[in-house]
């Protein structure tokens, strides 16, 4: 089977993104999402500049950080920060706004000569109410693949787009080699693998709560005991763009 480890948050700090080429250069990592708002964003362009072959898609947010437009009512307060995920979750959104977001944030990814393969969601707001509808519109209108959404909602269109199931557990306490032989062992069709490698910075320590484990994933994910398990179970090592 085809397996994507993805690398989340690809331009939120220095580590996080010499980590994830880290993990892609030495370990099971071929694919990314960048996040085109945070303060690493240029950093992140130029590591990958310098990869041989990563590829990336974008991690569009809307909980974290400063948003790319301005005069927005409904997805950030006054100063133009995004609400966190909570708050975010409970207001009713303007899907426009959501949408002016989401192609600017695209669009400056693809300015920086990042040829993109998918794109995903920051605390998976791909899946909140009024969101999925806009983010399905998105890939569609920029043909690229998505991380796994809601299909449930009567309103969402997914016909055309290509989504790889979705594996979300190595995460937190289930950052071991146990859990992901358990999840690699399941895999019985093209699956993407969420993770979160990266080297501990002080912003990112002080900024994230999710922090040291991240620096456990790196190891585990560069660790010949993981490499061993995908040839154990056949597995191909593969990115968005494979699909």
């Amino acid at each position: 089977m085809k397996i994507i480890f993805n690398a989340d948050d690809f331009g939120y700090s220095k580590g996080i993104n010499l980590g994830i080429i880290e993990a892609y250069e030495n370990g099971l990592v071929r694919s990314a999402t960048i996040m085109a708002n945070m303060p690493c964003f240029d950093h992140a362009v130029s590591v990958w500049k310098a990869s041989s072959g990563l590829k990336v898609g974008v991690h569009l947010v809307l909980t974290t950080g400063k948003s790319l437009g301005s005069g927005y009512k409904t997805i950030t307060d006054e100063a133009g920060n995004f609400l966190n995920h909570e708050d975010l979750r409970q207001r009713p959104i303007d899907p426009a706004e959501v949408e002016k977001e989401f192609t600017l944030q695209v669009e400056k990814v693809l300015a920086a000569g990042i040829p993109i393969t998918h794109i995903d969601g920051h605390h998976h707001i791909q899946n909140f109410c009024g969101i999925t509808d806009v983010f399905i519109n998105t890939a569609k209108k920029y043909n690229v693949a998505v991380r796994a959404f809601d299909k449930s909602l009567p309103s969402v269109d997914c016909a055309g787009i290509a989504a790889p199931a979705f594996a979300g557990t190595f995460f937190g306490d289930n950052v071991t080699l146990s859990h992901l032989e358990h999840i690699l062992s399941s895999c019985t069709e093209t699956t993407e693998i969420m993770c979160h490698p990266a080297f501990v910075d002080s912003f990112l320590y002080d900024s994230s709560s999710y922090n040291i484990t991240r620096a456990k994933e790196l190891e585990l994910l560069t660790s010949p005991a993981a490499k061993k398990l995908i040839e154990k179970y056949g597995h191909t090592l593969s990115s968005f763009s494979d699909i």
